[in-house]
């Protein structure tokens, strides 16, 4: 029984460490109901059209990828220029998003927002979309 609930325990308390590493923003924030309901606004609006913009972005690197196979050197030139332009508006569009947010925070969130995006731009292979901002 003892090792029962020692086991109970130790899951109980990973189970809690993994949920505080994966906060919410709003969590991560501090934000009220109020500044909750605008992020999730804010999040809404960009959604569709950064997802929108990442499915052509990935579409065309695909496309740059097979004529780099192929040494198709007008293709790779043409590509490598629609691709980066992709890049830029989805870079456009987090700074954005980013500018949007930081605009609802008071001053003492404004460290931990820093922080967070600070974070986001560090991970290394857990998001594709950090990539794309380096």
């Amino acid at each position: 029984m003892r090792n029962c609930l020692q086991l109970l325990l130790a899951i109980t308390l990973l189970w809690s460490t993994a949920s505080l590493a994966d906060a919410s923003l709003t969590t991560r924030l501090g934000l009220d109901i109020d500044q909750s309901r605008q992020l999730a606004d804010i999040e809404a609006d960009y959604r569709r059209e950064f997802a929108s913009l990442r499915q052509v972005y990935n579409r065309e690197s695909r496309a740059l990828r097979r004529a780099r196979l192929a040494n198709d050197s007008a293709e790779v030139a043409r590509l490598t220029t629609v691709t980066e332009g992709l890049r830029q508006q989805l870079i456009a569009l987090r700074k954005a998003q980013d500018a949007r947010i930081a605009a609802l925070l008071r001053p003492e969130q404004e460290a931990r927002f820093a922080a967070y995006v600070e974070e986001r731009r560090q991970m290394d292979g857990s998001s594709r979309d950090e990539r794309l901002f380096e």
